[in-house]
């Protein structure tokens, strides 16, 4: 996730054209099979009543308005599986009513859908994709503060849709082919200083993979391809060679090697060998460590994954991943990812989206990022501390951004109803780009989750943020919120 952007509801589209196209992609799967949908389909309308109270409206350093938001929103589910098609959808609609502050009145909306139709049985199927969600274009003010003031953000709709074809080579080897149209579009910025309208972009992909698998014990070969191209002039294009060999029980050597290229109207074409040597260590049950070191992007490049249980209450994860797409792709979800380790069908949420400024929103990112968690479990408790850094390179304009931050979180059961959490956490912009002013954030928040019933639930939750800039000063905000969902 991003760091420090607040938890804020969406404006409904202005523009309805991109909504209403990524709603059909999905919509589509589940028209094949008309007549048996009305009979199986499953809708779940929830009822959503809230009420926010808050000293710092604006939050804002001089200007400190206390104001309250009365919020009312319905939620729909929808599921439907069957021999040939899978769906799940989700979509909220809020107005949020402020009591003193009208000129923040609006209504809300977000929404996820996913889809599989299955063609041909464990050979042929068509996956889809929709996303409507808000996007974060600098960290302001009211980061972190879940208030809705809209100060820095848009919307932004994205789609994905495609199919996948798997294949036995002879019982040597499993192929696998995916061929990917997705469009990432965004409503016009509320206007702010260096804001510019965000170009929407449309991309294609075709990408292909070939394993022995697990066939041989001491060994497996893999080979990758992936073309992938947008309207704005950007193409990559890898091939790459994968070995892993199994020394022993526990250690696995990785050997990767391959060729690549990547050009765009906006960089110098970035051309050559790729290849990285590693090593992948694991012990009982799940856990893991892997690092792998070598050349990639026309330097040095690392790549690992970590994912060690330390003891039976203590659990460790970490990874650190190193890509180079147009910043519009880098929340765009994979069509991959689907499904979650048990094979069930997920609305997964979405990579938190974050644009520092929309002047750089048409450049192409090299961005590092690491994250960390360790957590303990006692009982029903469990205790989390999560550090994150990023490293955010506008090729195009030879500029960088850097941010780090930590967390730490508390969570309970404290009966078979009730939850209760607790957060503190720590939020550093330090080195931003094209000389925005650096924010800090310090954050905590405590919460509790009660369920009545099977139907209704309860929840509240009181919000500390303290925003700390080198030019305007410090900006203290506290919000009050409470609130129930009525599902039907």
């Amino acid at each position: 996730m991003r760091w420090g952007a607040r938890a804020a509801r969406l404006k409904m589209p202005r523009h309805l054209s991109h909504a209403l196209v990524a709603a059909a992609v999905v919509a589509g799967v589940g028209a094949v099979a008309t007549g048996a949908l009305a009979e199986a389909l499953r809708f779940t309308p929830s009822l959503i009543l809230e009420q926010v109270f808050t000293d710092n409206v604006r939050a804002e350093a001089a200007d400190r308005d206390a104001d309250a938001i009365t919020i009312v929103g319905m939620r729909l589910d929808a599921q439907y599986e069957s021999s040939r098609i899978q769906f799940l959808a989700s979509g909220t609609a809020y107005y949020n009513e402020y009591w003193a502050t009208n000129e923040f009145d609006d209504f809300n909306g977000d929404g996820a859908t996913v889809g599989r139709l299955t063609i041909l049985h464990d050979r042929l199927f068509v996956d889809a994709r929709a996303r409507r969600q808000e996007v974060f274009l600098a960290p302001d003010e009211t980061s972190g503060t879940g208030l809705t003031t809209g100060a820095f953000n848009s919307q932004q709709t994205e789609y994905a849709v495609g199919p996948l074809l798997t294949l036995n080579m002879f019982d040597l080897a499993d192929l696998s082919v995916r061929a990917t149209y997705a469009e990432v579009a965004f409503d016009e910025p509320i206007a702010g200083p260096l804001l510019v309208p965000i170009n929407d972009i449309v991309a294609k992909s075709l990408a292909g993979r070939i394993t022995t698998g697990e066939r041989h014990a001491n060994y497996e070969l893999i080979g990758t391809a992936e073309h992938l191209e947008t309207e704005d002039g950007f193409e990559l294009e890898n091939a790459v060679g994968h070995v892993l060999l199994h020394v022993t029980g526990t250690f696995t050597a990785i050997g990767r090697y391959g060729y690549e290229r990547i050009q765009d109207p906006s960089i110098p074409t970035v051309r050559g060998p790729r290849w990285s040597v590693g090593g992948r260590y694991t012990t009982s049950g799940n856990s893991f460590f892997q690092l792998e070191f070598g050349e990639r992007f026309d330097g040095t490049s690392w790549a690992g994954d970590v994912n060690l249980v330390l003891s039976p209450r203590v659990r460790l994860t970490a990874q650190y991943t190193d890509t180079l797409v147009p910043a519009q792709l880098e929340s765009l979800q994979s069509l991959d990812d689907l499904f979650d380790a048990e094979g069930n069908l997920t609305l997964q949420p979405a990579p938190e989206p974050f644009i520092p400024d929309l002047t750089l929103a048409n450049q192409v990112v090299r961005d590092k990022d690491l994250t960390a968690t360790t957590t303990y479990t006692r009982g029903l408790a469990t205790f989390s501390l999560s550090g994150s850094h990023s490293e955010r390179n506008f090729l195009g304009l030879g500029t960088i951004e850097k941010q780090y931050a930590v967390e730490v979180e508390w969570r309970e059961q404290m009966s078979r109803s009730l939850t209760s959490n607790a957060t503190l956490s720590f939020f550093d912009d330090y080195e931003p780009p094209l000389g925005a002013d650096p924010l800090q954030q310090y954050r905590a928040e405590v919460g509790f989750v009660y369920l009545y019933n099977a139907d209704l639930t309860f929840n509240g939750s009181l919000i500390w943020a303290l925003n700390d800039r080198e030019t305007t000063g410090d900006s203290q905000t506290s919000v009050l919120r409470f609130g129930l969902v009525q599902a039907y």
